[in-house]
């Protein structure tokens, strides 16, 4: 009877991994002269490898002009001067170096620009912490003595994050490292500014903002932490004592003058005396008898009108009554607008306000005191529980306040119309579609730009008020009744000259008074590539335009298209600043929560690079949150020291990054980090094995693919270093960088370790093998390099290279898909994988039936051929101690139990040496245990929901595990049928 070999043993036909490149071998394969180098450590240590940095660096070897290829332009997200390395950076940096060093090693001319943010609110905030620690009164100090304290903050500790981005491996060319408050920076920012201004793009209103009363100053979206809440909560807030209740609904009534009241509901009464009007719907039958009258302000007593507009009100929310407060509700102010109502500023800056009794207190307390008012004067209809959005300054945890400020605004129309335009026509490639229509839905509203902040670090706003000088004024009151005129320049001088110029001020009467905010610092982000190619004051360099945009996809508005569309406006010739921009998600802990020092699921990078104890993760990773206990049910080993190499090619695997896709959240799970570490274990040990057969004089001879004394494993693992290189440069090309690094350990593991290496072991000759294996060990570290840079450099410093081969991999040429593909042959493939199966289908038998003798005939020539130049590493991965070969059937198959496997090959043993009575009983157990296997799934399959209820995937996924089970019964059955029955042996045993 035929048995396939596909028969049972799915789930056995894996790869077996090579034990220990130590392990003992049979006898001729390696002489015994052959040791491990002394000076070659037998496990991997990334603290030692990591040490190669410093040593990079002194060589200059990630500045620019290296390679002779072409030119390929990376800038590195600035991180905060104020920051600590957290795992987006780590994410970041994985993969610009990657493909940084990936075209370093093709020979392009990598230009990869790093630098720090100067983050102003971050920044400011941080200072003025440590001075009000110190005891030192802000309120004393000029705005020259803050900038001073915070300059020499920056010099002392500013480079904190600079040296973490070094442990990490960044090639970056630190001689061009920027800040961007320096020199070249501060004269783009004042030339873009000026340009814009004078082309009509920035302008100054008084319109609303997001302000942060504990900062006081304006906050972006993207300072913004939005918490939801279901339900009456009582929150802390940072600057008030006391508790603030959110998620109630708050019902007044307004008196009117008529007689009778208005029932109006809110979630802000502490805004009540400022209310200009209440607002119903025209339609709103309820309330046409109250066009046009007056209700009173249930806390000041004030008349307000009662006026109907279709724009604010909805009558079928709330009471159908919306009370009108211009100053405090951006809705509320465009209304106001249309109506002329008057505009009351409740709230000072700090949050405050006053009172009716003349006292002044936080506008939290004033909540309370107004509805103990209204209560006691029988205005307070009620509370009742409302789902609610609360918005919280990421930077100091007030929350956020709406309020009416004049500020420096950026027309985005055209701006966003072009950039629109650009994605749609493909000049410029975003990603994935997601992302595409992201990008045009923001740009798609033209909403101006908020681009002052009420801060004194940062980037001065080079614009001065006239105070006195105008034509037609004799004195600053004159001045201050008219509309304010505002002048820019670089300097005060080249604004006088405009004033005089433009204004006709008089040259002599003339005084200006500069504007004491500052820029976002998303505009002077917004100019790093032309900053950093030396505009305005120098030529282009050749660093514009960049190569590729790389970054996050949560700051895909805020700074990637801010910086398409200034850059090329100002360009000389519109010149966009890069035609690329590849994304990557957001990193969230393994279970998809995001990271938050409240939650303690913040992960240190240098804590999986350098190791932790509990006690320090109970300090720094949430400790005042998580109790000793949660941390160990958390990270129960506590984190292992794992190496810079481990964490970059953990992240760059996982992450799903490519330029065709981008995941929105990446699941950061350390034990990942674990099995990458142990990658790098493989791959130290490989190269390990490699240096004890490489003599210190080895001189390759070069690979010939038409030389017919190559063996078998000899073309195939070329072949497969060939399909490699086509593999990983194609995905490289395409900036997949997931898929590349998903490429490295099938290769290394598998084909060279735990294949070529065995054969290698048991060679006959060693020393014929030594030039594929130098081919292939080298590629490999080349390969590896972009995604573990300090493993692969130590490792080819420590290999015997010929003379002419660079001492650092960083120096050295990755060959291209093209210079191996001589090498590519599917008849090779196939050859090997037929005598790869045949090893391990014989390694099946060999386990079931533990023969010591076998013989393998082979009918066809071809396949015998490769079976025989393999013979030894076919035994040994039988397991068997005596193989025979043939190219022909036996004859007479007596006492024989055959298995023929696919093909004209067919496996024999002797039955005398089968233990039949336990082979019957392993078998029975095995067709028991899988057939309830199969008597489950079918239960599963047969449920009247599953059809409708299951998803595709599922229901596919247990068609294919029922399939297996088959297969795996039949595969039994067969092998069970082959054997002697145990009466027949009984009676043998007799006669």
């Amino acid at each position: 009877m035929r048995l396939r070999h596909a028969l049972c043993i799915g789930q056995q036909c894996r790869h077996a991994w090579i034990r220990s490149l130590s392990t003992s071998q049979p006898a001729g394969a390696l002489s015994k002269d052959r040791v491990f180098p002394s000076d070659f450590p037998p496990r991997f240590e990334p603290q030692s490898c990591e040490k190669l940095y410093e040593r990079w660096e002194a060589a200059g070897l990630f500045q620019s002009g290296r390679g002779g290829g072409s030119k390929y332009n990376m800038l590195l997200p600035p991180p905060n001067v104020t920051g600590r390395l957290h795992i987006g950076h780590a994410l970041t940096v994985s993969i610009q170096d990657a493909l940084c060093r990936w075209r370093r090693l093709t020979g392009d001319n990598v230009q990869f620009i790093p630098g720090t943010d100067h983050a102003g609110i971050a920044t400011q905030s941080k200072v003025e912490r440590l001075l009000k620690d110190q005891g030192v009164d802000l309120t004393t100090l000029s705005r020259e003595e803050k900038l001073d304290h915070v300059h020499k903050w920056k010099e002392e500790h500013g480079d904190v994050i600079v040296d973490q981005l070094r442990q990490l491996g960044v090639s970056s060319d630190w001689s061009q490292q920027f800040f961007t408050m320096d020199k070249q920076c501060v004269e783009a920012v004042n030339e873009a500014f000026i340009e814009l201004f004078k082309r009509g793009l920035i302008y100054r209103d008084v319109r609303f903002a997001s302000w942060c009363c504990r900062l006081k100053t304006v906050i972006s979206n993207i300072e913004i932490d939005e918490e939801h809440y279901d339900k009456p909560t009582e929150i802390s807030v940072a600057g008030y004592e006391g508790k603030v209740k959110v998620g109630v609904m708050h019902h007044v009534a307004y008196p009117l003058e008529s007689g009778g009241e208005l029932i109006v509901a809110t979630t802000r009464p502490e805004t009540i005396p400022a209310d200009a009007a209440l607002a119903v719907h025209p339609d709103d039958l309820r309330y046409r008898h109250v066009h046009g009258l007056n209700a009173f302000n249930p806390v000041t007593n004030k008349p307000i009108p009662i006026i109907c507009d279709t724009e604010l009100v909805d009558m079928d929310k709330g009471t159908g009554v919306v009370k009108v407060t211009p100053c405090h509700d951006a809705r509320d102010y465009e209304c106001g607008l249309r109506h002329g109502l008057p505009l009351d500023m409740l709230f000072d800056e700090d949050g405050y306000m006053r009172l009716t009794d003349g006292s002044v207190v936080h506008r939290f307390h004033a909540r309370d005191l107004i509805l103990e008012s209204l209560q006691s004067n029988g205005f307070y209809r009620g509370g009742v529980g409302h789902p609610m959005i609360v918005q919280r300054c990421s930077r100091s945890g007030d929350l956020v306040e709406p309020i009416l400020y004049p500020q420096w605004f950026m027309r985005m129309g055209d701006f966003c119309k072009n950039a629109v335009e650009a994605v749609e026509s493909g000049s410029l490639q975003i990603g994935s579609e997601l992302h595409q229509r992201v990008w045009k839905e923001w740009l798609g509203k033209e909403q101006d730009w908020c681009i002052s902040r009420q801060l004194y670090w940062g980037h001065r706003i080079p614009a001065w008020k006239v105070v006195e000088g105008l034509p037609g004024t004799s004195d600053a009151s004159d001045v201050s009744e008219m509309e304010d005129v505002w002048v820019v320049g670089r300097t005060e001088a080249e604004a006088k000259q405009q004033a005089v110029s433009e204004h006709g001020c008089d040259p002599n009467q003339v005084r200006l008074e500069q504007d004491n905010d500052v820029l976002d610092t998303w505009f002077s982000s917004g100019l790093l590539p032309l900053s950093q190619a030396g505009w305005p004051s120098k030529e282009l360099s050749d660093f514009y335009p960049l190569s590729v945009m790389e970054t996050g996809h949560d700051i895909l508005f805020f700074w990637v298209a801010r910086m398409y569309m200034m850059c090329t406006a100002l360009h000389p010739n519109n010149q966009p600043p890069f035609t690329k921009v590849l994304l990557h998600p957001l990193v969230k802990d393994a279970s998809g929560a995001k990271m938050s020092k409240s939650k303690g699921n913040v992960v240190d990078p240098l804590d999986l690079i350098n190791g932790a104890s509990y006690e320090k993760l109970l300090n720094e990773g949430g400790g005042a949150t998580l109790s000793s206990q949660k941390i160990k049910e958390t990270y129960p080993d506590a984190f292992p020291p794992c190496g810079a190499d481990a964490l970059r090619l953990c992240l760059a695997r996982e992450s799903g990054v490519s330029q065709e896709h981008c995941k929105a959240d990446f699941n950061f799970d350390i034990h990942d980090v674990y099995a990458a570490h142990g990658f790098c274990n493989k791959v130290w040990n490989g190269v390990r094995f490699a240096k004890m057969l490489l003599p210190a004089d080895f001189q390759p001879s070069p690979l010939q693919a038409n030389d017919k004394s190559y063996s078998l494993l000899e073309r195939w693992i070329m072949n497969k270093t060939a399909r490699l290189l086509v593999n990983y440069h194609t995905t490289m090309e395409k900036q997949s960088i997931s898929e590349a690094a998903a490429l490295l350990d099938p290769y290394f593991r598998d084909q060279l370790c735990s294949r070529y290496f065995e054969f290698v072991k048991v060679s006959s000759n060693v020393t014929e093998c030594m030039d594929v294996l130098y081919a292939c060990i080298t590629i490999g570290l080349q390969v590896i390099h972009p995604f573990m840079p300090f493993i692969t450099e130590d490792l080819w410093q420590r290999l015997p290279h010929p003379a002419g081969v660079p001492k650092s991999i960083l120096d050295s040429r990755l060959p291209a898909a093209s210079d191996l593909s001589v090498w590519l042959s599917d008849e090779v493939d196939a050859a090997y994988e037929a005598v790869f199966q045949i090893a391990n289908h014989g390694g099946i038998y060999n386990r079931r039936y533990k023969p010591k003798e076998a013989t393998l005939c082979i009918a066809d020539a071809q396949r015998y051929s490769a079976v025989k130049s393999c013979h030894v590493l076919v035994k040994n991965r039988m397991n068997i101690e005596h193989l025979h070969l043939k190219n022909e059937m036996l004859a007479d198959v007596t006492d024989m139990l055959s298995f023929p496997m696919d093909g004209d090959c067919i496996f024999y043993i002797n039955s005398k040496d089968v233990e039949t009575s336990k082979l019957h009983e392993e078998y029975q157990r095995s067709i028991h245990r899988l057939q309830q296997q199969r008597s489950r799934i079918r239960k599963t399959m047969s449920r009247p929901e599953y059809a409708k209820r299951a998803p595709r995937e599922v229901r596919d996924a247990d068609r294919a595990r029922l399939d297996e089970v088959e297969k795996s019964i039949a595969g039994v059955e067969a092998a069970l049928a082959l054997l002697p029955q145990e009466s027949e042996t009984e009676t043998e045993t007799t006669t």
